[in-house]
């Protein structure tokens, strides 16, 4: 079985004062399977704790984590929509997170035993987010992404924007290799490379990237900030001032 991994990185500021009870703190941010012998085992939590240290990691297998407790958290479930889940095909989520005073990281590792990273019909990619209350105050938000008057702030990321980040191209052929295109005009050979032609001429057979469209097209990072007042009302974070990363 693969180990994965997963680390994000936010603004503490916004998270200060707060204890991260891991039945509330979600997930997120990248993954990063290792095989072979774990790790050295570190002592657990029974919360998530953000210990201090001087060097914020970058990586997910950087040597600072080996050095701070974990937090395993049982995961649940989930049985309520379709695709309903009679088994839980993954268990425990471990967790652990550093600070500076400044900014707060977090990694995640869970077992995975496939690469979920191309979208498409019935597929879900490999995701994980992070939740946090919006305000301090003496009761949490509901779990279930906030409720009205008491937002939270949600970090996503997804093995799709991964692979996009790290250079998949954003096209059909890269996700179906076999996959037959007759012809866009905007790739015509006859064109300049990103000449401001093609780019107009683009426009016009990729209306979702003409129009701004932020949930597709290309990534230069694989994770977003978003707000939500409970379900159905998440929205795009208008400032976007985390980071994160995925290995396997």
């Amino acid at each position: 079985m693969s180990e994965v991994k997963a680390m994000c990185l936010g603004n503490f500021v916004q998270f200060s004062n707060r204890s991260l009870a891991g039945k509330w703190a979600l997930i997120l941010l990248g993954i990063s399977i290792l095989v072979g012998c774990r790790e050295k085992q570190q002592p657990t939590t029974t919360e998530i704790v953000a210990s201090r240290v001087e060097r914020l990691p970058a990586q997910p297998d950087d040597p600072v984590w080996q050095r701070v407790p974990e937090y395993v958290g049982k995961l649940l479930l989930q049985d309520i929509v379709e695709p309903r889940q009679l088994k839980a095909t993954t268990t425990e989520l471990r967790v652990r997170a550093v600070q500076n005073g400044k900014l707060v990281a977090f990694r995640l590792e869970w077992m995975d035993p496939t690469r979920d990273d191309v979208p498409g019909p019935g597929r879900f990619s490999d995701a994980c987010a992070l939740q946090f209350p919006v305000e301090a105050g003496p009761t949490l938000p509901a779990p279930q992404m906030g409720e009205p008057g008491k937002p939270v702030e949600i970090l996503f990321w997804s093995a799709n924007w991964q692979a996009l980040a790290e250079g998949r191209p954003d096209q059909l052929r890269a996700l179906y290799p076999n996959a037959w295109v007759d012809h866009y005009p905007h790739e015509a050979p006859s064109l300049e490379r990103d000449s401001a032609l093609g780019k107009e001429m683009a426009g016009r057979y990729l209306p979702a990237r003409a129009l701004g469209n932020d949930r597709g097209g290309p990534r230069k990072l694989p994770v977003e900030e978003y707000l939500a007042e409970g379900p159905g009302s998440l929205s795009r974070a208008r400032i976007q001032a985390s980071s994160g990363t995925g290995k396997r």
